[in-house]
């Protein structure tokens, strides 16, 4: 009798391997951030001073030692959300399809103006009515980084349903599942 041998589909875009593996949640990002900043102040009356400032910040994408671990959905084309999703892809970030060149566009337009006053209410100089406001920028404090070791190639989750998507599925407790490669050996206690 012949036997006919059937090869898993392999996506290499992903770099996935079979046999499925446990995830690696172990990261080395580094942040890529600046930021400059310029204040004066004027005395417009002998009892009032206005400051007036700008700051400048830059958040860049992180970036890790290991890009083929870091992964993002990036929508495709078409006119309208559901388009755009159902085009679109997974990519590492270091995929040359990738549209915006890492795990998320560069952004270098955050800046954020300062102002403020300082009033001397009697113009004795002990009781003074100071008041201000600034727009500031927030850098990634690890959120995207632990929603980006979920992502494809390094961590995925498959729904499976027995009778309809494969014959059977073996009950097993291994975390690779049924993709877990050649059985191991067995120890018997003697």
């Amino acid at each position: 009798m012949h036997k006919r041998s059937v090869r898993p589909h392999r996506d290499t875009r992903l770099h996935s391997h079979p046999p499925v593996t446990p995830p690696n949640f172990s990261r080395s990002n580094a942040d890529h951030e600046a930021a400059l900043y310029v204040q004066d102040s004027w005395k417009l009356r002998p009892r009032l001073t206005l400051n007036l400032g700008l700051r400048w910040e830059y958040f860049g994408p992180q970036a890790s030692r290991n890009p083929n671990l870091d992964s993002n959905f990036y929508f495709g084309s078409g006119s309208n959300i559901e388009l755009q999703s159902g085009t679109g892809q997974v990519l590492v970030s270091t995929d040359k399809a990738n549209p915006v060149g890492g795990l998320w566009k560069k952004d270098w337009h955050d800046f954020g103006p300062r102002v403020g006053f300082a009033w001397d209410v009697f113009g004795n100089g002990k009781t003074s009515l100071r008041g201000g406001y600034g727009l500031g920028w927030n850098p990634n404090f690890g959120n995207v980084t632990f929603n980006v070791i979920q992502n494809p190639p390094n961590y995925s989750v498959i729904a499976l349903t027995a009778g309809s998507d494969v014959p059977t599925i073996p009950i097993t407790t291994d975390n690779s599942g049924p993709w877990q490669g050649p059985a191991a050996p067995s120890l018997s206690r003697g």
